[in-house]
């Protein structure tokens, strides 16, 4: 891998710990229910992302096997589960649209044949609606831009295949989201 190519990958991962970590100082401080879990992946698949490329240690590239994509699958739909309970939804139906999100995480290796990307990027469509729709309803223009990020983070990266501008975008976000709600 060329130095480029590593600083981009340890750029993106750093900017993913640290939106991680400032965005669980917050939900910590807000009681964000849904807001601690999506910051807390955000900051463990960060550092070990960052770690990995930094180090090249085999076990820390098998952790991340398993760290980055559950980041990648469900720090968004988290975040909107945040903003629909933060708009008065009840805690149930806030929570109703991370159970793709997870099953897909965790059947991604075993029912391969059934376990589809594309149903993974519906389900980030719909979280990101979502988004833009509580955004629209507020007049929130952060929100608004906020959600264009997360639609660049979850459906532009898949179509370009790649991984760091998927993570660049989902750090971003998670920054906005962040520093609205602090």
């Amino acid at each position: 891998m060329g130095d480029e190519s590593k600083l981009k990958v340890l750029l993106s991962q750093g900017l993913l710990a640290a939106s991680g970590f400032q965005g669980l100082y917050v939900a910590q401080n807000k009681k964000l229910h849904f807001g601690v879990p999506a910051y807390s992946t955000s900051l463990l698949a960060g550092c070990i992302g960052f770690l990995e490329k930094l180090m090249g240690n085999e076990t820390i590239t098998k952790v991340n096997r398993y760290t980055s994509p559950l980041a990648h699958t469900l720090v968004l739909p988290l975040i909107a589960a945040e903003v629909c309970y933060r708009y008065g939804v009840q805690w149930i139906y806030a929570a109703a649209h991370l159970a793709y999100p997870i099953i897909h995480y965790l059947c991604r290796n075993t029912l391969q044949n059934l376990i589809k990307t594309e149903y993974l990027e519906i389900s980030h469509a719909i979280s990101t609606a979502i988004v833009a729709y509580f955004s629209y309803c507020e007049s929130n223009e952060w929100a608004a831009i906020m959600s264009i990020i997360y639609a660049i983070a979850s459906l532009v990266g898949h179509l370009i295949d790649d991984l760091q501008i998927r993570t660049l975008a989902l750090a971003l976000a998670n920054l906005i989201h962040a520093t609205m709600v602090a």
